[in-house]
């Protein structure tokens, strides 16, 4: 293999593990730059809380990652070179839907419209190279085949089943945490691999990825991606035709998690196991979607921006003096701090938006809410990301499918909730009265943002 890969490995426990006993350089080619980078040892122990609404606080980058700290993940490998966590802890995701709860995924989340993207897909690429990717089998209620879907499986294909933050109140809660941090919308994805079996070929993505070992074990092969190509658009698509000499391989086995930034090419294979896998996926806002959210605020106050191009304009020459007049304002107004932070907020507003499988035992909330008093206790549903907005008149906390206004009196205490997991409801703001406080948690939990905590038996 190539020692030019860029590569990273951190083991988190080193009893387990043997220890590099020299550091091999190796480089990373970005934007004209070389950046020299090593391979490490980490001893640093990992723990494997679990995924609940009791703990789930520690569902977090900083657990996905351990014992990689954020600040190092976001200074050393974000957008530059992959990561490869090596935990030797099968046990660290079992609280995630694991190989015995695929069946009920597919047969009961899923289903195939024609024309709408697939819930699940059937991948191959056989001996010759050959990739295949198609639906399943589906029966006339539109449910898919489970028996053919097995049949394909044992025949060496892979299954994928897509959006599981939709389908899944524990992984929605996962990416709902992991968004808390990144600030970037996170989805993910599932791959159940037969033994001796290889999914796609050789690719990129045009979003980073962190690659979580589930069950079994598979070997990943990635490489450099060529000048020009690193980080690309969505609209971009990368050949991968690098020799495979030049890809590094590692193997994975459960508790263990790679990153790969956008643009790496790469490809999976088993062995001698079957393999499953997550795929959580993070679409970056990048820089280009700040600058047209800035300019959709500029045109929010100047109607001349919200003029249509002339009639027929495909075949006229464009009055450069329109776009240089726009470009000259957006220049102009991007000194004032006010523009920025309305950019900023749209593109947040964009991504609570976004709908996620909703954590379980809401309903139980509901019916405890009568029982409210001022010594009670909420929790903040887990990987629901909120914010607040204030105006000269009203208050609002926007969270993940919903928001909740009032009058801006309301701010301190929304700026509370928002700053707090846990909390009981005396502790909000004295700005409110007792009553005031609790009638105002009665309606964030009506609505989605707060649960009621289970009284001790």
């Amino acid at each position: 293999m190539s020692d030019s890969t860029p590569f990273k490995e951190i083991y988190a426990d080193h009893h387990q593990r043997p220890v590099l006993d020299t550091l091999v350089s190796i480089e990373f080619v970005c934007e004209d730059v070389v950046m020299s980078t090593e391979w490490r040892d980490t001893t640093a122990a990992a723990s494997s809380p679990a995924i609940t609404a009791g703990n789930s606080s520690t569902a977090s980058l900083a657990w996905l990652l351990d014992p990689v700290a954020p600040a190092t993940f976001a200074a050393e490998y974000w957008e530059e070179v992959p990561l490869f966590v090596n935990r030797s802890d099968s046990t660290y995701f079992a609280d995630l839907p694991g190989l015995g709860e695929i069946d009920e995924l597919i047969t009961a989340t899923s289903s195939h419209i024609p024309g709408m993207n697939e819930d699940v897909r059937i991948i191959k690429t056989d001996e010759k190279g050959v990739l295949s990717v198609h639906p399943p089998q589906v029966l006339a209620n539109g449910l898919p085949d489970i028996q053919v879907i097995y049949r394909d499986y044992q025949n060496g294909c892979s299954i994928a089943v897509n959006q599981l933050h939709r389908r899944s109140a524990s992984v929605a809660s996962l990416c709902g945490l992991l968004e808390n941090d990144l600030h970037h919308p996170v989805g993910a994805n599932l791959y159940l691999t037969p033994r001796a079996s290889q999914g796609f070929l050789p690719h990129v993505d045009t979003h980073d990825v962190f690659i979580l070992q589930m069950h079994g074990a598979k070997d990943w092969f990635f490489s450099t991606p060529k000048p020009n190509e690193e980080l690309p658009l969505p609209s971009m698509k990368p050949i991968c035709d690098q020799p495979l000499t030049d890809y590094k391989k590692i193997t994975m086995q459960p508790g263990d998690v790679l990153y790969l930034p956008r643009g790496i090419p790469h490809y999976a294979k088993t062995a001698g196991t079957s393999s499953l896998h997550y795929t959580v996926g993070v679409e970056p806002y990048r820089w280009i979607d700040f600058m047209a959210a800035a300019l959709h605020e500029i045109a929010y106050s100047s109607v001349k921006y919200r003029h249509a191009l002339p009639l027929g304009f495909f075949d006229l020459p464009i009055d450069s003096s329109v776009p240089l007049d726009l470009a000259e304002m957006l220049t102009h107004q991007l000194h004032d701090q006010g523009l920025v932070e309305r950019a900023k907020q749209r593109l947040e507003t964009e991504s609570l938006r976004a709908s996620k499988a909703t954590s379980t035992g809401h309903f139980a909330s509901l019916d405890r809410v009568r029982h409210l008093t001022i010594d009670s206790t909420v929790i903040r549903v887990p990987g629901v990301h909120c914010r607040v907005r204030r105006t000269d008149d009203s208050a609002t906390i926007d969270f993940t499918g919903n928001f909740v206004s009032g009058p801006s009196f309301l701010a301190p205490s929304l700026q509370f909730v928002a700053k707090h997991r846990k909390f009981a409801i005396k502790d909000l703001p004295d700005s409110l009265s007792a009553a005031d406080k609790i009638d105002l948690v009665e309606r964030l939990v009506s609505e989605g943002l707060l649960q009621v905590a289970a009284s001790p038996q």
